[in-house]
């Protein structure tokens, strides 16, 4: 029997290992294996709730998520990811997601055991409220667990050794004395960790003595090795690297043997009390406040004597004095200006202008002194020409004389007869030149060696000799040249411009020159011109005269016959001789015949030729339309066209006086009526007279329309293009000019003060000086005498350089008076500006000076002015032939432009570098995998990568041969997407990597761990969703519902919520099964 329940769901009737879970006075209890949350099983002589099968003391198995414990009570003992509820002693599984039941502690677990409220346990004692084991790292004190001394800290740091010690294993392993550190190493001092540190000082974190080939600075260890390419550049301050030491060998203690790294300062021989200053100099150098200088006047390395005065020269060693150039000993070169000249004894800035014995300073070189007979004497000496006999030979030069035949080499001066003192200009002029402007000039309009009109000026002839002045080309003599503004033009009598406007007796002007026009012995027409013949009642040589009509003579018209007068085009005719007509096609005069060129019975112009008309009687010849009166019509093709002079087609081009060709026809264009659009009534015209084109040569206002004051108009007639005398134009019209604005600056000495020009005096606004900006009163050459308030000069005299009046704050540059601008937003235009960007002071007070840009972080130089050098975040002059180093972390920011790093040391060609590594491009940009650069860009790649663009990327076959943060996407290294395994320094199946080169996303199939990579799901247990991801044990997978059986679960829940409403409700008026259960097992244990 199992026994039966009551309406009270009690167990009391039921059997062992049975109970009730159904509410009627006949229902049978269940086995206990069917029981769920809440109620009791009947296990004699006790009633265990929660439990599914007795034992002969308790429970033996409970619910899920319930355990026998605590006397063999169910007691719950679960955990998910978002909560626990571990039993003393039980601790949840790692990785857990899903609820899960508690696992038993072990000794040698990485989680926290449950153990009471006692941390980092890892075991509990007998009651479970005490720790008995501690996790690693841990010690057992008292049941507590606490810090173990003088151990690595989790993450294999030293931060809990003590004073001295250091980490140098795995995470919570015995910390080791300092003594025993290596390079990159982190020795506890105090607080704080040193790094590189062998013994530690007094003060909290400061290090006293480091480990080898480090050094202390400001109480910390810094690199102190001669680098890869040794360098005392490399070396620590006040150190220095012995000449011949191997790759990064110690450096050594400055001795005064070698220059000292002192900082910025280059050539100290001892540093001083502080970073970039000198305490003592080398030989050849001397202090100046903090910094070692160049002695002036003084030798360079191996005889150079750049740095020797003018007209001295090197004889010692470096840092001798110079010595005169006067005494020099043969081929040795003296300074000159910029110039070094050998065999020279004296200079005058750059130029030699005495030699050695025998020698002689020809164009800056001492040599003898010979040239080639007819060429240039600038191939002599100074005072000395080249004579022009034997020609192209070599010949000895001549000193120059009063008399001497060919100009004298006297420098750069030209026209020289002789030279003077100097031998740098002229002492007297050539014949035919005179001194002005301290040079020898071409004397004005006189007749010149070769006795041409060429020295003439304008409207003048050469008549003479040489040298004689020139004369009025009024009077000039046959076959003579008249010079017209250079054009030298024959027979010439006047000029206009640079053409003939009339000629002397017997020419005539064709084409701007003078033609032949005159009659010969026989009184023929043959030597005039066309348009002209010889007169019967002259004699031979008279000037031909200019035929006329009605003339009974034949006029000379090219090929044309017959002609009283010429036509528009050669060889025609326009008027015929007495009783001839006009033939046709080619347009000389014969005997008229039936059917030409005459009037028809209508008196029309019918049967005119084409650009003739009629005017006359029935059968009379037919006139030229360039004689047309008002009224008549000219046949055009097969047009009549009223008032035309002129038809090439059946459109008119030109008409008679009064009228313009507009579409082919003439329209009416008189000045009595307003003249048409483009059209001006020109002055002293008249009513009748004749509107004219307008053009920039008339004066005239022009028609455009609605426009105004217009001297011409523009394509469409309705706006001005240009502007009559005393109107400018403004916005397409012609207006009347302010005395000055921005578009008409005042002349130069003027200021425009309210559109008025005045004199510049102390005025605060800008004066007008050419180029020169910002002037408050004009130099020489377009320079300023002084500045407008605000602006200072520039080394050119231009007023460039603002005065800060409002002061730039931390990465600020001054842009003008009041105008402090960011030097982060544009550093590229701060490195050609005057002033430099404030980065505020260094550690040691100074101003960091010469910065085109700041660190962001750090009162150092990002990037500094042309001209200078980044070095250790202080920008310093660029020393000649500088190309760089390289810093403590091997990167190539300090190198010169086509340089880069290959490790420590000297910066190296660009061509040198290897994969990853990157050489510095123009503006401070560093290129990887680059050789060579021009600009910013790349434009060759090192071995193993290719040009992309503008820059070098590298070919790969898997993730591990990028750089962090980069994936190998079809054998390419790109940024990563998460479409590919991102190299995340060395984390596992990463879609992308975060600042601290954790994973950010895995890849498909893996989960995020608690170290920052990516992994899949611990045994047992498998992956269920990919975003987010989530591990859950394999039964649970396995019991895993689908879509239908979530939504049939959903009706049922529904239907559950409903019918526990109901119960509530019944059971707020009746005790409850549940209760009294509850109070049973309470009397029980009270037992």
């Amino acid at each position: 029997m199992t026994g039966t329940c009551d309406a009270n769901l009690s167990s009391y009737s039921c059997t062992y290992n049975y109970s009730c879970m159904s509410q009627s006075t006949t229902g049978r209890c269940t086995p206990c294996s069917q029981i769920t949350e809440g109620f009791m099983c009947r296990c004699s002589p006790l009633y265990e709730i929660n439990c599914m099968q007795c034992a002969s003391n308790g429970c033996a198995i409970c619910i899920q998520f319930f355990q026998p414990l605590n006397n063999n009570s169910c007691v719950s003992n679960f955990c998910s990811n978002y909560m626990q509820e571990c039993y003393n002693g039980y601790v949840c599984p790692p990785h857990t997601v899903q609820t899960t039941l508690c696992v038993k502690c072990q000794s040698n677990q990485r989680q926290p055991c449950k153990c009471g409220k006692r941390p980092n346990c890892s075991t509990c004692n007998s009651d479970g409220t005490k720790c008995g084991q501690c996790l690693i790292g841990y010690k057992l004190f008292e049941g507590n667990c606490v810090e173990q001394e003088n151990v690595c800290d989790a993450k294999k740091q030293s931060t809990r050794c003590d004073q001295n010690q250091f980490c140098n294993g795995e995470a919570y392993s015995p910390c080791q004395n300092c003594s025993q550190l290596r390079i990159n190493q982190f020795c506890r001092c105090g607080t704080k960790l040193a790094k590189n540190c062998q013994k530690c000082g007094d003060q909290d974190g400061k290090c006293k003595i480091c480990i080898a080939k480090f050094a202390l600075y400001k109480d910390e260890c810094v690199s102190n090795i001669c680098g890869m390419i040794p360098s005392t550049l490399n070396c620590s301050f006040g150190n220095l690297c012995r000449e011949g030491s191997q790759p990064n060998a110690e450096c050594a203690t400055c001795d005064g043997t070698q220059a000292c790294n002192c900082g910025s300062q280059l050539q100290c021989k001892y540093c001083g009390s502080v970073i970039n200053t000198c305490a003592e100099c080398f030989h050849g150098y001397h202090i100046e406040g903090v910094t070692c200088v160049r002695d002036t006047n003084s030798c360079g390395y191996q005889f150079d004597s750049q740095l020797c005065d003018t007209g001295f020269y090197c004889t010692g060693n470096f840092g001798d004095q110079c010595e005169s150039c006067e005494n020099i000993k043969f081929n040795n070169a003296c300074k000159c200006g910029t110039l070094m000249i050998q065999n020279c004894t004296k200079c005058i800035n750059n130029n030699c202008v005495e030699c050695k014995s025998g020698l002689y300073p020809i164009s800056n070189i001492c040599r003898q002194n010979t040239c080639i007979g007819g060429k240039d004497s600038g191939q002599c000496a100074l005072n000395n020409y080249c004579p022009s006999e034997p020609i192209e030979m070599h010949i000895n030069c001549q000193e120059c004389t009063a008399k001497s035949p060919i100009q004298c080499n006297c420098g750069g001066s030209q026209n020289c007869q002789t030279c003077n003192a100097s031998y740098s200009g002229c002492a007297l002029c050539q014949a035919g030149y005179q001194f002005a402007s301290s040079e020898c000039q071409a004397i004005p309009n006189i007749c010149s060696k070769e006795l041409t009109s060429a020295s003439c000026s304008s409207g003048n002839v050469c008549e003479g000799k040489f040298l004689d002045f020139c004369v009025s080309c009024a009077n000039i003599n046959e076959d003579k040249f008249c010079n017209c503004n250079g054009n030298l033009l024959q027979n010439c009598k006047s000029c206009s411009g640079r053409i003939c406007a009339d000629c002397r007796y017997g020419y005539y002007p064709v084409n701007g020159k003078c033609a032949l026009n005159i009659c010969d012995q026989t009184m023929s027409n043959l030597h005039c011109l066309d348009g002209f013949i010889c007169d019967q009642k002259g004699k031979p040589q008279d000037e031909c005269s200019q035929c006329v009509d009605g003339q009974t003579i034949a006029c000379k018209c090219g090929t044309a016959i017959n002609c009283a007068t010429c036509g528009r085009f050669s060889n025609t005719c326009d008027k015929c001789l007495p009783g001839l007509v006009i033939k046709f096609p080619n347009q000389s005069c014969g005997e008229q015949e039936a059917g030409d060129n005459s009037c028809d019975a209508e008196l029309t112009s019918k049967v005119c030729f084409d650009n003739f008309f009629c005017d006359g009687q029935a059968g009379d010849i037919c006139k030229p339309c360039s004689h047309i009166r008002e009224g008549k019509t000219c046949k055009c093709q097969d047009q009549f066209l009223i008032n035309c002079a002129f038809c090439p087609s059946s459109d008119c081009v030109q008409c008679i006086n009064g009228f313009s060709p507009v579409s082919g026809k003439c329209v009416t264009n008189k000045c009595s009526t307003p003249c048409l659009p483009g059209y001006h009534c020109p002055q002293g015209a008249g009513k009748d007279g004749s509107c004219m084109v307008c053009s920039l040569s008339s004066t005239e206002t022009c028609n455009c329309g609605d426009a105004k004051n217009c001297q011409t108009c523009n394509a469409f007639n309705n706006a001005c293009q240009a502007c009559i005398q005393g109107f400018v134009l403004l916005n397409g019209k012609c207006q009347l000019p302010p005395n000055c604005d921005l578009l008409n600056p005042c002349p130069i000495g003027q200021y425009c003060n309210n559109s008025i020009c005045a004199l510049c005096l102390d005025q605060q606004i800008t004066c007008s000086c050419g180029q020169a900006v910002n002037c408050q009163n004009c130099g020489s050459a377009e320079s300023c005498l002084n500045c407008i308030p605000g602006w200072t000069q520039d080394i050119n005299g231009n007023c460039k350089v603002p005065i800060c009046t409002v002061p730039p704050n931390r990465d600020q540059y001054c842009a003008g008076p009041e105008s402090p601008q960011a030097c982060s937003e544009n550093p590229l235009v701060i490195v050609s500006m005057q002033y430099q960007c404030n980065c505020g002071k260094t550690e040691v007070g100074n101003e960091a000076m010469r910065c085109a840009n700041c660190e962001r972080y750090q009162n150092q130089c990002k990037q500094c002015m042309n001209g200078n050098t980044l070095m250790s975040g202080i920008c310093v002059l660029t020393p000649p032939g500088y190309i760089g180093n390289c810093d403590q972390d091997g990167s190539s920011r300090f190198c010169a432009e086509n340089y880069g790093c290959k490790g420590y040391g000297q910066c190296i060609e660009c061509s040198q570098l290897l994969l990853s590594m990157s050489c510095k491009c123009a503006e401070d940009h560093l290129q990887p995998n680059c050789a060579s650069c021009n600009g910013r860009n790349c434009v060759k790649c090192v071995e193993g990568a290719f040009l992309d663009g503008n820059q070098c990327k590298i070919s790969c076959d898997n993730f591990i041969t990028c750089e962090e943060g980069e994936m190998c996407k079809d054998h390419v290294c790109t940024k990563c997407d998460g479409t590919d395994i991102c190299h995340c320094s060395n984390k596992d199946n990463c879609q992308e990597c975060t600042k601290e080169q954790t994973c950010n996303g895995c890849m498909k199939g893996y989960i995020e761990n608690y170290e920052g990579s990516c992994s899949l799901c611990a045994d047992g247990y498998q992956l269920i969703n990919d975003s987010p991801a989530l591990c859950q044990t394999s039964e649970s997978v396995q019991n895993f519902l689908g879509v239908g059986d979530i939504v049939c679960l959903l009706i049922a829940l529904i239907i559950i919520i409903g019918g526990v409403w109901i119960i509530v409700y019944h059971y707020l008026s009746k005790p409850k099964k549940y209760y009294q259960q509850h109070n049973i097992l309470a009397a029980q244990n009270q037992q």
